[in-house]
C-alpha cells in the first residue's frame, strides 16, 4: 500500500511549528478525553465494554501523536545548502550580544 504524499513540508520550520502546535491542542484533547472516560469507568452504571473501547482507541491515537510529536522535535540534518545560506556576520552578532 502506497503512502499518499504529505500535504506539509517538514523541512520548513514554520510549518513545523504549525503542525507541533495543532498536535499539541490534539494531545490535551486526548488527554481530557483519557481522563473522563477514566472517570465515566468508575461509574456502577458504566457501559464497560464500550468504555473501555473508547480508552483503548484514545490511548492509541494518544500514542500516534506523541510519537509525532517526538518526530517534529528532533533536530533535522543540517545540509551543506543549510550551511551556505546562513549569514555567519548575523549570527555573530547576535552571539556577542547574548
Amino acid at each position: 500500500m502506497n503512502t499518499p504524499p504529505s500535504p506539509y513540508d517538514t523541512s520548513n520550520p514554520q510549518q513545523r511549528i504549525a503542525m507541533l502546535q495543532k498536535l499539541e491542542s490534539l494531545v490535551a484533547v486526548l488527554e481530557a478525553t483519557q481522563r473522563k472516560v477514566d472517570l465515566s469507568l468508575e461509574s456502577p452504571f458504566a457501559n464497560r465494554e464500550r468504555l473501555q473501547k473508547v480508552r483503548s482507541q484514545v490511548c492509541n491515537t494518544l500514542s500516534v501523536c506523541r510519537n509525532a510529536r517526538r518526530a517534529l522535535v528532533q533536530p533535522m540534518a543540517i545540509t551543506d545548502e543549510d550551511i551556505v545560506q546562513v549569514d555567519l556576520d548575523a549570527l555573530f552578532t547576535k552571539l556577542g550580544s547574548l
